[in-house]
């Protein structure tokens, strides 16, 4: 089994939801849900993936 976090950390939320999306539809599966956090002005996204 593969493990992979995407790390939106730099990017607009838009391009993270690309990222989730192309994701999904090269076969990985969500694990857990997004963790957001945010550091003053700065915002932070991760989202873990699972592939059998």
């Amino acid at each position: 089994m593969k493990y992979k976090i995407i790390d939106g950390s730099n990017t607009a939320p838009k391009t993270f939801e690309m990222e989730v999306s192309q994701a999904l539809d090269n076969g990985w599966k969500l694990q857990g849900g997004i963790a957001v956090t945010e550091v003053g002005p700065d915002t932070y996204y991760y989202q873990a993936v699972v592939k059998e």
